[in-house]
């Protein structure tokens, strides 16, 4: 075999080691990622994405992948809204705080836990004297409800998310 034809054999088997290396799915992980015509967040929205969805990936370019999604979309995402696991359903803020809650936790995070997660977390929060009270002020705020027009402004004017500046 020539020196040139080797050469050319090696670089089309790195080639698809590659492409095969970003193949396949990644699931949104944020509440709000989107899915853009370029890697800037100053690029055309192509869509927003949704938790859990999944997305194909066509690319890979820094901490970029440039995905398809089920309706034939394409566009670029950051890796940084994404994972390669399909994310579990439910809510994983609740979650959290009801690990918060079994680990050495704040009061709040104690009675968070008693929202439904853990009955020992749920014991100790019934256990607390302040327990009413902190129970009451969550609900409060679970009742709370802000638009994704409202966050997404709020986003913009912090530079936080997709608005972030990259450097």
């Amino acid at each position: 075999m020539s020196y040139r034809r080797t050469i050319s054999v090696i670089a089309l088997i790195i080639f698809f080691m590659t492409s095969s290396a970003i193949a396949g799915s990644f699931w949104v992980k944020s509440r709000y990622a989107r899915l853009r015509a370029g890697t800037s967040s100053r690029d055309k929205v192509v869509s927003r994405l949704k938790h859990g969805q999944e997305l194909t990936v066509v690319e890979k370019k820094g901490g970029f992948i440039r995905a398809r999604l089920a309706d034939g979309k394409v566009g670029w995402v950051s890796m940084t809204w994404l994972t390669n696991k399909k994310p579990k359903t439910g809510n994983q803020r609740l979650e959290a705080l009801g690990a918060a809650a079994r680990s050495d936790g704040s009061k709040l995070s104690y009675t968070a836990g008693a929202r439904g997660l853990s009955a020992q977390a749920k014991a100790y929060a019934k256990s607390r004297v302040d327990a009413k009270t902190a129970m009451e002020a969550i609900e409060r705020l679970e009742k709370i409800k802000i638009s994704d027009d409202a966050l997404e402004a709020f986003l913009r004017a912090g530079k936080l998310g997709d608005y972030r500046e990259v450097k």
